[in-house]
């Protein structure tokens, strides 16, 4: 489990620094979804934030 959660996590960071670097609006919801998966707050708070558009 604990690699499992590494990995979401990472990928989550790469889609993030991805995001910042480019429209922001699609990856933000990909990133929010990972990062909700592994259970950090920003990351729902991206998901929240891509859900209501």
């Amino acid at each position: 489990m604990e690699k499992r959660t590494k990995k979401l996590l990472s990928v989550g960071r790469k889609l993030r620094a991805r995001g910042a670097e480019v429209g922001r609006v699609r990856i933000r919801g990909e990133a929010g979804e990972v990062a909700s998966q592994a259970g950090t707050v920003p990351g729902a708070r991206a998901a929240q934030r891509g859900q209501a558009g």
